[in-house]
């Protein structure tokens, strides 16, 4: 009888590993307000994973009977595996015209208005006319705390448009 309920366990594990290798790979980077770490990661400590964009995955995973896990790695990284590995999805992620091509769009969880604000003399009228000036951001997540980039405008841009 225990060899029977042995084997009977094992092949609901391997059924089980095996629903498991066929999901959807889910891949994120510390994006907050959308995916993030509360605390943040460091060496110590990883922190519990949050997020807008996060939580509504997360939900609707359970509920197709996926396991909802979601890799945090890097954001380039993490578009790389999106873009060269099969069956990957990725959290908050701009869709734009350059992108429409290489992604399968699967649903828009949230819509973000970005605006690009700048001071006297500088023309916001479009990215590429606001490339000599230096950005300056707000994180979502700590309003308080301003930061201002130092990068060039070429890589400004490009991290702007994440």
């Amino acid at each position: 009888m225990m060899r029977i309920l042995l084997q009977v366990l094992a092949v609901l594990l391997a059924a089980t590993v095996s629903a498991r290798a066929d999901e959807l790979r889910l891949v994120t980077a510390e994006l907050p307000p959308f995916c993030f770490h509360r605390p943040p990661p460091t060496v110590s400590e990883i922190g519990e994973p949050r997020g807008l964009v996060y939580e509504v995955v997360r939900e609707m995973a359970r509920r197709i009977g996926h396991s909802g896990t979601v890799e945090f790695m890097g954001w380039t990284h993490a578009q790389e595996v999106a873009l060269i590995e099969p069956n990957v999805g990725i959290l908050a992620l701009t869709r734009s015209p350059e992108r429409e091509p290489f992604y399968n769009w699967m649903v828009n969880i949230v819509t973000d208005d970005l605006i690009l604000v700048g001071g006297t003399g500088v023309d916001v009228s479009s990215l590429d006319t606001s490339g000599t000036a230096r950005p300056a951001c707000c994180a979502p997540a700590a309003p308080r705390h301003c930061c201002a980039s130092t990068s060039s405008p070429a890589s400004s841009r490009s991290a702007r448009n994440g």
